[in-house]
């Protein structure tokens, strides 16, 4: 007979990792424990997943119901083979599961002529949002800043045409729109 009247450690949570911004609503929840010991995650009251650590102690589950938009809390907490359960390991993130606006250029206007062969294009988008401008086979990125602006320079000389951008925006949960 073996008796274990200690509880187990907290459990590691390291992903989804802290105060992230991600883009799926059944995300998978990965940490240590206790070797062998239960591990069942929480938000707030409401078990989520459960699974058992390995013999290292790794473990992994996704998350069974469905995580929407906004801030969550997780908890997380081990139960050993003896039924001793440890202190909760908590984890706070993001959910971002909305596309972002799609991006504005605001200059050159649409349909302008310009004597510039190496035109700054400039436009709108959301703060911190990444913006891919391709024009003529060149691909460039920018940031949008606070102020909801970004603009960027095409570095090689175009030949006289018409050309057309494509811009995609891309979010800082890695939603995509454009």
């Amino acid at each position: 007979v073996t008796v274990d009247s200690h509880a187990p450690a907290m459990p590691t949570m390291p992903l989804p990792a802290a105060n992230s911004v991600i883009n799926t609503a059944l995300p998978t929840i990965t940490g240590n424990a206790e070797a062998n010991s239960t591990v069942t995650v929480y938000e707030g009251t409401t078990p989520i997943c459960t699974t058992k650590a390995n013999a290292s102690g790794h473990w992994a589950c996704m998350s069974s119901i469905p995580l929407g938009s906004g801030t969550h809390t997780l908890s997380a907490i081990t139960r050993d083979a003896a039924g001793n359960s440890s202190l909760p390991t908590f984890r706070t993130f993001v959910v971002d599961l909305v596309p972002p606006p799609v991006p504005i250029m605001t200059s050159p206007a649409t349909d302008s002529v310009t004597g510039d062969n190496t035109p700054t294009l400039r436009g709108t988008g959301e703060p911190k949002d990444l913006i891919t401008v391709t024009l003529a086979g060149q691909v460039m990125v920018t940031f949008v800043g606070v102020d909801r602006r970004c603009h960027v320079k095409h570095l090689h000389a175009l030949a006289d045409g018409v050309y057309t951008p494509t811009l995609t925006n891309q979010d800082m949960a890695g939603n995509l729109a454009g």
